[in-house]
């Protein structure tokens, strides 16, 4: 194994080896975009909150680099602009969150189905209104 390796396995949660990975093999964007965010939830039960704020910031990098890449016709778009509103919320930056969500708030669903969608972005707006960073689980409309 590498040096950056060894060193991921003694320091980081498995989701940041897996980024690690597939940031090797020129893998999927995407993938590590979402990988990255699990290392953030992976490191939630950490001692502090620092290595999971780490995870978070390198998600947010790798979410904006993705922002351009789709349309809101497209699930990734959705993707992609309600995971930014929610790492900025779990990041603190609440403004950011808040303007995040209410970008995304006016956009027409691509499918019926997905409708629910609008419910998830209006429960990230409240909790970032309520200046709360917390990870939670959000209610399903249904």
């Amino acid at each position: 194994a590498s040096p950056a390796f060894r060193k991921a396995r003694a320091e980081d949660v498995p989701a940041m080896r897996v980024v690690l990975e597939e940031k090797a093999v020129d893998g999927d964007p995407f993938d590590i975009a979402y990988y990255t965010l699990k290392a953030a939830f992976e490191a939630e039960d950490g001692p502090d909150d620092t290595l999971r704020q780490k995870y978070l910031g390198q998600a947010a990098e790798a979410y904006a680099a993705l922002r351009d890449r789709y349309t809101p016709k497209d699930t990734q778009w959705w993707t992609v602009a309600i995971r930014s509103a929610e790492i900025a919320r779990q990041r603190g930056r609440f403004d950011e969150a808040i303007a995040a969500a209410d970008a995304i708030g006016p956009v027409p669903v691509p499918d019926p189905e997905m409708a629910w969608l609008k419910d998830l972005v209006a429960q990230i707006g409240a909790a970032a209104w309520a200046h709360n960073p917390v990870p939670m689980l959000y209610r399903s409309p249904q």
